[in-house]
Order: C-alpha cells, then structure tokens, then sequence
C-alpha cells in the first residue's frame, strides 16, 4: 500500500505538488482564524476575592476579614475548593469550581455572597472586592518605553513614567480582552505642598496661664446654666447611689457632700458633667472602657460610672484628685478599645465646642532606657 502511493506520487509530481499548496494556503488562512495562546492558561476555574486594610495585623485580618468571607463562600454550588491567605493589611481568598460552570457564574454567585460578607466585616476594616479574569499565566506581552538616541536628552526617566501611565496604558486598556497593564520601573512624578511653617506659626498665638489665679479652661456649663449644672450632678449622683452602694450609710453621704462642695467650688460641675455624657454615649453604644488615675479617688465619678474603682472600700483620698491647693485641674484617664476608639472621638468632636486632639511624645537619654526597659523586663 505505501509503496503504491509512493509510486502514484512520483509520476504524479505536479499534483502532489498541487495539493500540498493548497493545504499550506488552507494552514495559514485557519492559523488566522484561530486564537492560539502563546501559554496557555491551565490553572482551574477560580475567582478570587481581594481584601486590604491600613493597619490590620495578620492575625486580624484572618479573624475579622478571611474567615468571614470564607463562611459566606462556603456553601455555594460547584464549589471544588476554597484557599486563602492572610498577611498585614492583606486577604486573599481564592474560591475553586467546577469547569463546566464557566467563567461569569461563578463570578455571579460569589458578587451576590460579597454583599453578606460584607456585612459580617467591622466598618472600616476593609472591603472585599472580586479579582479580575485573568490569572499568573495571563500575562502575554511585555515592552519597554524607550526613547531613540538623538532624543534621549529631551526624556527624563519622570516624562517616560508620566507618558506610559496617561497615554500608553490608557490606549492599551482600551483593547479588547486586555484586562489589566501594569507598569515597572520609571519614577512617578508627584506634587507637594511644602508648607512654610515659619508662616504658620506666626499666624498661630496660643497662651497658657500657670498662675494660681487662673480661670478654667473647661466649658464653663454644661446645660447652659450653672445652678441647673449642679442640681443635675446631684440627681446623678442620687440616681447611682442604689446601683453602687444599695445600702448607703452615713459614711458615704458625708463623703458624696464633701466632695459636691469642692467641685462646685472649684468649678468642676461642668468638667465631670462632660465626662458622664462621654461614657454614658460609650454605654449606649456597647463600647467598653475603663476609667483610671486619679479619678478613680472620687466618689462622684464613681457614682456616675466614670470609673469603676470604689474609694470607700479602696480608702481612697479624694485630695489626690481635687483639693483647694491643688493648682492644676484634675484628669480622668479613659481608655477605649481600639476599635471604638476612633467613633467615640468623633462622637466627641461632633456634641461639644472647641474640641481639640492632642498626642505627647516622650524621649529618654541613655539613662532613661535603661531604667524603662528595666520596668518591663
């Protein structure tokens, strides 16, 4: 059989000849027809879903972003397998499914669970967004942004960066089925503000009086009017008697008087007025806080759950806190939970006037260290 179509083809040269012509033609006609990858794309049917965070921890972000994600991915149909990562301020979770499901249902099915997910993750924390239909072996093409010799005085590294991102990858971008252009290498170009800070301190006066004399500086009043000030922190006070102290003795009373005749003396009504609303707006909200220092000597506070600490049964001395020679105004030390910290300051800002924040650095010499590190260790 071979030998005769080996045969059949030497004495018929020109139409073999003929033939193979015209399957060459018919290669390249359907080599233009068909879309052939260079690599071809083998990884399995996925969608992942990207989420970022300033200054989540790893470990906080596994907790509060990826493992609600993966519960709301978790029961949906086709679904082979399910991955993640999480590292500082970055999850990942990749869902796996079946191939015969193809490409937008899935993607369909996890945009409808993204929806729950989100829900489930603390506002502010980050939001999970799906990634696009491309995967590692997606990248087909590279180039390089060069300049011809004569003009490479007139292209600064910063112009060849500006030009790929505003010109080249806009018009790439715009291609069918190209779905992202990344660019390397370049520098950006950027603009700052410089701030003339010579200026702006002489445009600033601040002045702080140390004198014994000195008025507060604390909002005068709370509801407006003194008398009505002080007739609301005694009703306070009188309302939380039964909650810390249901059997009250005349021990407690002279001790709640003493205290009442020296804030209002000192004209520290409003001041511990402000305080109340503060924590009773974290109550309100669930936040919990712990009230510390040297407020934690008053029974006052005490009584209006600025603190938790009971001077009665601690011995506390109130003079600590509040006395006539006492020249600086007391402190409360209120601490929030890092994740309320940022709605109960806002909440601050937005109920009272003239509401500044203010942050200390402290820096030690060598000496200093020493002995602060030889505190923890």
């Amino acid at each position: 059989m071979v030998s005769r179509i080996i045969l059949f083809s030497i004495k018929n040269k020109y139409l073999i000849f003929f033939f193979v012509l015209v399957l060459v033609a018919f290669g390249i006609f359907s080599l233009t027809r068909i879309n052939i990858g260079a690599v071809p794309d083998i990884t399995n049917n996925q969608v992942q879903i990207i989420t970022t965070s300033r200054n989540l921890s790893t470990q906080e972000m596994e907790q509060f972003i990826t493992l609600p994600v993966e519960l709301e991915m978790s029961n949906l149909p086709g679904v082979e397998e399910i991955r993640s990562i999480s590292k500082f301020g970055l999850s990942v979770v990749t869902v796996v499914f079946r191939d015969d499901l193809g490409t937008y249902l899935p993607r369909q099915l996890i945009a409808e669970k993204i929806l729950a997910a989100k829900e489930q993750i603390p506002e502010g924390f980050g939001t999970p967004e799906m990634g696009p239909i491309s995967t590692g072996l997606g990248e087909i093409y590279q180039y390089i942004l060069d300049v011809e010799p004569e003009y490479k005085d007139q292209y600064s590294p910063i112009e060849l960066r500006t030009i790929q991102d505003w010109i080249v990858k806009r018009q790439l971008s715009g291609i069918p089925g190209v779905v992202e252009v990344n660019t390397w290498g370049g520098k950006l170009k950027q603009y700052e503000v410089a701030i003339n800070t010579e200026k702006l301190m002489a445009s600033c006066s601040i002045n702080f009086d140390f004198s014994k004399d000195r008025k507060p500086q604390n909002l005068e009043t709370y509801t407006g009017n003194r008398k009505k000030d002080e007739k609301l922190l005694l009703h306070l006070c009188e309302q939380g008697l039964p909650y810390r102290y249901p059997k009250a003795d005349r021990t407690i009373a002279a001790r709640l008087k003493k205290e009442l005749d020296l804030i209002r003396e000192k004209g520290f009504v409003s001041y511990f007025l402000i305080n109340w609303d503060i924590v009773s707006e974290a109550r309100r909200r669930g936040f919990y806080y712990v009230g510390r220092g040297s407020g934690a000597n008053s029974i006052v506070a005490y009584l209006l759950r600025i603190t938790d600490v009971d001077p009665i049964e601690l011995d506390l001395y109130f003079e600590r806190f509040i006395n006539l020679f006492r020249a600086n105004p007391p402190d409360f030390d209120i601490d929030f939970s890092w994740r309320d910290r940022e709605e109960i300051t806002q909440y601050i800002f937005d109920r009272f006037e003239h509401v500044s924040l203010l942050g200390t650095y402290v820096t030690f010499k060598e000496r200093g260290v020493v002995r602060e590190l030889g505190k923890v260790f």
